[in-house]
């Protein structure tokens, strides 16, 4: 029998037992800072680490690109944060006035960067989801 080969489909790994829909991961990176403050920043890095990590445990054809967007993510975060820090050394007052802005900017470029890798991740998680429900392997 000869075998056929869908590009978008994901390769089936040992462990997709552990792989979680793209969206939870997104929601929990909303939720769980409100309930606790994650060491080291963690609120900004571990989602980003997380669904990466998710991505390579689903087989995602697009988990190099999803890898890109996070490092491109995680980047941002840290120039940001310089960018301030830079600013205070400057000018203290201009930067006080500007943290509330930048806490605002700062978690708008977090969820851009997981709503994009979602957006990614998403359709191999419905093909993975698919296979799982309907074919017993």
């Amino acid at each position: 029998m000869s075998a056929y080969h869908i590009i978008d489909e994901p390769k089936p790994s040992l462990y997709r037992s552990l792989v979680v829909d793209p969206i939870v991961i997104l929601f929990s990176a909303l939720l769980i800072p409100i309930f606790f403050e994650l060491p080291l920043y963690g609120r900004f890095w571990m989602p980003l680490a997380w669904i990466v990590f998710n991505g390579f445990l689903l087989g995602s054809p697009s988990k190099m690109k999803e890898t890109l967007i996070a490092i491109v993510g995680c980047l941002t975060f840290f120039a940001m944060h310089s960018a301030l820090i830079y600013l205070s050394t400057i000018n203290i007052d201009m930067a006080r006035s500007v943290v509330p802005y930048y806490q605002i900017i700062i978690q708008g470029a977090l969820f851009f960067t997981l709503y994009l890798i979602v957006f990614y991740q998403s359709p191999p998680y419905a093909i993975h989801q698919y296979i799982k429900d309907n074919i017993r392997a």
